[in-house]
């Protein structure tokens, strides 16, 4: 015998409803926004990454606001996450081994301290055979911390844990030859991401504010 589909209840229907309005807001304050926010990357990464590509997400904000503020309507892709020993090293040189075992382009998108962490693997990534895209989110330290009751530690905070460092990244790519980008809107990251999937090794720096993104 055949089994009888069942219909969605109510419990179902108000889920998929609600699920329906949060993707609506979510695309609504990407698009009209002109700034070029943490959460309105991810974002338009999810919608322009290339099929079938790597897509390896940092440990600290990049894959919790993947999660939060992706599309989940963006072409399916490889997800890679590695937590290493702390969540902060071997990002890059992930990304690099991975691209080349699949034999697909690849994106990276890494905080700034993960990012110098592992700089040493910026070249592998001048190496690769493979198109491979890193996208630096630098707003001057640990952005996770502000949304930790820590932030609170006012004396300690900015010291201890978000730890600035002041520093851009265009010299670095200037180091290992590969092109660098620094996007201010979201139509100009769009463009330039698309354009990096099919070029070689590039960097683009997204420099942001912590305390506009906790806000």
């Amino acid at each position: 015998s055949t089994l009888k589909p069942k219909t969605a209840g109510d419990l179902a229907r108000q889920l998929r409803k609600a699920n329906a309005l949060v993707h609506t807001t979510i695309a609504k304050f990407v698009t009209n926004d002109s700034n070029l926010t943490e959460f309105a990357v991810v974002r338009l990464i999810s919608q322009n990454i290339a099929p079938e590509s790597a897509l390896f997400l940092g440990s600290s904000m990049p894959i919790r606001d993947m999660e939060m503020y992706g599309d989940p309507y963006g072409h399916p892709v490889h997800v890679i996450a590695n937590r290493g020993a702390s969540g902060i090293d071997g990002g890059i040189a992930t990304i690099a081994g991975c691209v080349t075992g699949i034999e697909r382009p690849g994106t990276i998108i890494i905080g700034d301290l993960a990012f110098l962490h592992d700089l040493n693997s910026l070249a592998l990534v001048k190496q690769s055979k493979q198109p491979l895209t890193i996208v630096v989110l630098n707003n001057n330290g640990g952005g996770i911390f502000s949304f930790l009751p820590v932030r609170e530690c006012g004396d300690i905070f900015e010291k201890y844990f978000a730890t600035p460092h002041g520093f851009s990244f265009k010299a670095a790519a200037n180091m290992f030859d590969l092109d660098y980008h620094q996007p201010l809107t979201p139509k100009e990251f769009s463009d330039t991401y698309v354009a990096a999937q099919r070029g070689a090794g590039s960097i683009i720096e997204i420099k942001t504010d912590r305390e506009q993104n906790y806000q």
